[in-house]
């Protein structure tokens, strides 16, 4: 389920915005913020490209994006599309980030700049899938039941400042 503001999204071209997911499966449940970049070009109706501007020129975004991450456990994971799929994910760590790769048990801290130049460095061709996440097993999302609302809209609300510097308003909210 995609989750955005009406302003914000058009559902023709859903894969060109940010938006804010909650995914079921058999082995539970994960909601968060998820963009993704084309392989190839993009021009302003691509949400990507402000997404990652605005996380390099911020730093107040980048202050409210670390605390969210620390406080709610949540994770980055990047897909990149060429048979690949899941490449690395990223955690915080006590000086920044912890890049995992998928391929190999080696990590790497980086800092934001170390982060979005990865991202920047996605060859043009290639596909991304990017989602900052957590993860509820089916059995904590079945105890949860109703209340996990709160935790869903918990994570939602601290991303907000993130989605709404990556969406510019694309038409009226009366129309």
């Amino acid at each position: 389920v995609h989750i955005a503001q009406p302003s914000r999204y058009d559902p023709k071209a859903k894969w060109q915005q940010a938006k804010f997911v909650f995914q079921v499966n058999p082995e539970g449940a994960t909601y968060g913020f998820y963009i993704e970049k084309n392989e190839g070009p993009m021009d302003d109706t691509w949400d990507w490209p402000r997404f990652l501007s605005s996380l390099e020129r911020d730093g107040q975004l980048r202050t409210q994006v670390g605390a969210a991450l620390r406080q709610l456990g949540l994770h980055w994971e990047v897909y990149v599309w060429d048979d690949r799929g899941l490449v690395a994910q990223v955690r915080a760590s006590p000086s920044g980030f912890l890049w995992e790769w998928e391929s190999d048990a080696e990590s790497e801290d980086i800092q934001w700049p170390g982060f979005t130049d990865r991202l920047r460095a996605i060859e043009a061709d290639k596909w991304c899938d990017l989602y900052l996440c957590t993860f509820l097993s089916k059995e904590d999302a079945i105890a949860a039941g109703l209340d996990i609302v709160k935790a869903v809209t918990e994570v939602y609300r601290a991303l907000l400042p993130l989605y709404e510097a990556s969406t510019p308003r694309r038409h009226s909210e009366s129309g």
